[in-house]
């Protein structure tokens, strides 16, 4: 059962657990199937729209669903895999907590050490099976008293069955009636310590705090609310993110909507983040308290740029949320243009003809990236489609939103010309609803966006000349945030929440950068790496196949062989960087056929050798880079 487990098909398990600054922020949604079958459980926002419970908490900023999964019973490996599929579809990543009967007794560790090395052995098989890699995690309770966990990690390393390096990351539960010792300054001491012992990133893997609470006395002063329910998750955030060496890795709050059962683990009344209406059984209605906003970053206009937790991006690099294995995408936005206007047939580099995404994808792409204009071109209808054509044939779709009717870039950032743009406010206004409406037309349409670019190049500003970055950012941020509330918008709307990221060139050089929040390439993105500990992607790249105008940066030949090499280089690059933050990669544009020098001073930077000597179609055949991720 236990490798069968790990082989769900489509679902990423456990895969929130990773080491980065940013902590991962999630619930234990186990229950949540249960309400909605036993109970008819109807989910209303704070703004009083029925929408799913996965929008209302993704809107608050989860990113991450905890699951448990029981050999039988109400949580058995069908439901559960129901509910991973669920959540794993909506963009969340997946925490399975696998629960076993191991018993420890009379101070030996022998057989729990057994037992627990045979089930990490079940992880290598399914592994060795086709499974992805999880991080694998040890979880106890307690984790404020350091004598209790450090008593039991000796006693369990001391057997020489499991090892240190059979253990990605420690999680421990932690409530607020476990006792008045159990206090918010004990955990910050027992995980410092613990973190020093073990160099292992630590999860609080369970906490929760009452908006109902009688002849219970907690451990903290917070009151007795939804507001206390967030001031005990900011605090323990804060003991995560004090860690040494940012070994603060994450924190899941538990069960806040098991309606039936309030106090579910729990010795008060009630930990829930819903207000539950019973009235009109057999359907209930559970309406989010404030505190289902509990992860959500403060977005204030002078700050914006360094609090938020979105994503960075550059033509050169992008900081998005971590993934443990590179993304590698192409930007397609041209292919539906070629197909339709020059007849364009694909042709593989063993001769066959097929579409253009069966070769990229052979050749290791995973994402693709799709810019959307206002109008023109690339406007909604067309920029829909491929995305449509795309996520049905299996690939992650990257948005490049470019708020413009034409190209957007560092020197040109039109406003749209059915805007208002009278004032910074009726401008605010516009974007905002376009962002919103966007989101919720691809969500209609089936897509889930996985990255979402809020403007493209905007190193200095957008929407010129009311958001150009001049003397300071107070008219950039305040439109920013208006897209940014765009987003917030369309999910609690019912869209998936996509990463969201902001998005600069010259990723090279690190005083840009560092000037737009607050050298080689190797040297920038290390550095930004270790000033913001954000994940980075390469979100534009390429290497010229044909060049006599100007001097390259690096040596590679100009062919298909260098655009390989240039590519596996920089990769290498962000493979090496600090925390593991280099996260992925987009080749640019590599099959704009008729506009072959797109954004290049080259001649070509294409994947593709063109004929166009059989109108009215061109033929395109794959180049030995279309494998360059492989």
């Amino acid at each position: 059962m236990f490798l069968k487990a790990l082989l769900f098909v489509g679902v990423c398990i456990a895969s929130a657990l990773t080491s980065t600054a940013a902590l991962t922020k999630g619930h234990d949604l186990s229950s949540v199937g249960i309400m909605e079958a036993s109970q008819g459980a109807k989910w209303i926002s704070t703004s009083g729209k029925t929408t799913t419970i996965e929008s209302i908490l993704g809107g608050g900023g989860m990113d991450t669903v905890r699951l448990r999964l029981w050999t039988s019973g109400d949580y058995n490996l069908t439901y559960t895999l129901s509910m991973a599929k669920r959540f794993s579809k909506a963009g969340y990543k997946i925490y399975l907590d696998m629960h076993f009967s191991d018993t420890i007794s009379n101070g030996d560790y022998s057989k729990f050490a057994t037992l627990w090395k045979a089930a990490r052995q079940g992880v290598t098989a399914a592994v060795a099976a086709g499974t992805k890699q999880p991080k694998v995690m040890i979880h106890i309770d307690n984790g404020w008293r350091y004598s209790s966990v450090s008593a039991f990690f000796k006693g369990l390393f001391a057997t020489g069955t499991v090892t240190t390096s059979d253990v990605d990351v420690f999680g421990f539960s932690f409530y607020p009636f476990y006792g008045v010792e159990a206090t918010i300054d004990a955990l910050k001491s027992s995980f410092t310590q613990i973190a020093k012992d073990y160099n292992k990133p630590l999860y609080v893997a369970e906490t929760d705090w009452p908006v109902a609470c009688e002849n219970v006395t907690l451990s903290a002063d917070y009151p007795v609310s939804a507001e206390g329910q967030t001031q005990w998750v900011t605090a323990i955030k804060d003991v995560l993110e004090g860690l040494p060496n940012d070994l603060g890795a994450g924190i899941f709050y538990w069960e806040p909507a098991y309606l039936s059962v309030a106090s579910l683990g729990s010795s008060c009344q009630s930990a829930l983040v819903f207000d539950v209406d019973w009235s009109n059984w057999p359907t209930t209605y559970a309406t989010a308290l404030s505190s289902v906003n509990m992860f959500a970053n403060v977005l204030g206009t002078a700050n914006m740029l360094l609090q938020t937790a979105l994503l960075f991006g550059a033509c050169f690099a992008s900081m998005l949320d971590a993934t443990a294995a590179l993304v590698k995408g192409h930007d397609l936005s041209s292919v539906g243009l070629m197909e339709t206007s020059q007849g364009a047939n694909w042709i593989s580099t063993s001769g066959n003809t097929t579409s253009i995404e069966s070769i990229l994808g052979a050749g290791g792409m995973d994402t693709v990236r799709l810019r959307i204009w206002t109008s023109g071109d690339y406007d909604l209808d067309y920029t829909l489609a491929l995305a449509q054509r795309f996520s049905k044939a299996g690939y992650k779709i990257y948005l490049d939103m470019h708020f413009s009717d034409t190209w957007a870039d560092p020197t040109d950032q039109a406003i749209p010309s059915s805007w208002d743009d009278s004032s910074v406010t009726t401008l605010a206004a516009d974007l905002q609803a376009y962002v919103t409406s966007t989101l919720k037309s691809f969500t209609d349409g089936g897509v889930d966006l996985e990255i979402l670019s809020l403007g493209n190049e905007i190193t200095n500003g957008f929407l010129f000349p009311t958001g150009k970055i001049k003397d300071d950012y107070s008219n950039f941020a305040t439109l920013w945030k208006a897209a940014r509330q765009g987003v917030t918008d369309a999910v609690s709307a019912g869209t998936t929440q996509p990463m969201v990221m902001i998005h600069l060139d010259n990723g090279w050089k690190y005083e840009t950068m560092s000037w737009f929040f607050k050298s080689p390439l190797t040297s920038s993105l290390t550095q930004l790496a270790n000033t913001y500990k954000k994940p980075i992607y390469i979100a534009e790249t390429d290497w010229p196949t044909e060049c006599t105008k100007v001097t390259l940066s690096a040596s590679y030949p100009v062919s298909a062989q260098g655009q390989s090499e240039w590519v596996v280089a920089v990769m290498k690059v962000l493979e090496s960087l600090p925390s593991s933050l280099g996260a992925g990669i987009f080749y640019w544009e590599p099959a704009y056929l008729t506009v072959a020098s797109l954004g290049s001073s080259c001649e070509s930077a294409l994947l593709f050798s063109v004929k166009w000597d059989n109108g009215p179609k061109a033929y395109a055949t794959a180049l030995s880079s279309v494998n360059m991720f492989t």
